[in-house]
């Protein structure tokens, strides 16, 4: 997926349409206007876990999603469920699931998930992550068959740091793009913003 500096793309799309905002971002910092909770290191797993869910459901929420946690005993690996209300009356079915690791995730992450969405017909799934992605994972993500969005979601600051979309998720959300710009307060040194193509 082609990602170029926010700044560019939003000049080339003001100068190619003159009649309204051809483009929507969905995680302008008009939008983002959310706090994370602080997760203190010194909190058990399962209690920082727990909170980088919750961060994690407030940040998508200022995305356009309308969500409840749902992560409990027999839930088949899915932390949150809802949908994604879009630009142009354009709603989403999700389903999402929620890792706060240190170490790189592995493709075994995509598989089991993968595999809790075989209950989830025309559906999207996410998959939010502290942490980056094994070239596996992204491998395995690339060739499911069910529509699949990997996020990097930076704990601290709530920033998106990465954002995969499978063939699957591009054919159901054909106007959404991602673009990087560089952001000097988040420790990967740049952000990921989400394009809505409204034209």
């Amino acid at each position: 997926m082609l990602t170029l500096k926010l700044n560019n793309l939003l000049t080339s799309a003001c100068r190619r349409y003159s009649q309204g905002p051809a483009f929507v971002v969905l995680n302008s910092k008009e939008k983002l206007n959310v706090s994370p909770t602080p997760i203190d290191d010194f909190q058990s797993a399962v209690h920082r876990g727990r909170e980088y869910e919750d961060n994690t459901i407030l940040f998508l929420r200022s995305l356009g999603f309308s969500l409840d946690s749902c992560g409990k005993a027999g839930d088949a690996g899915i932390d949150f469920r809802g949908f994604w209300h879009l630009p142009n009356d354009h709603t989403v079915p999700v389903v999402g699931q929620c890792k706060r690791e240190k170490k790189t995730l592995s493709s075994k992450y995509i598989r089991e998930f993968a595999g809790s969405m075989e209950r989830e017909p025309n559906t999207l799934g996410i998959i939010v992550s502290a942490s980056q992605w094994s070239d596996p994972a992204l491998n395995q993500t690339n060739s499911s068959q069910k529509p699949l969005i990997l996020f990097q979601l930076d704990p601290d600051t709530l920033s998106l740091t990465q954002a995969v979309f499978n063939q699957q998720a591009r054919v159901l959300l054909p106007q959404l793009s991602i673009a990087k710009h560089y952001k000097s307060d988040v420790a990967s040194g740049f952000e990921i913003s989400l394009i809505y193509r409204t034209e």
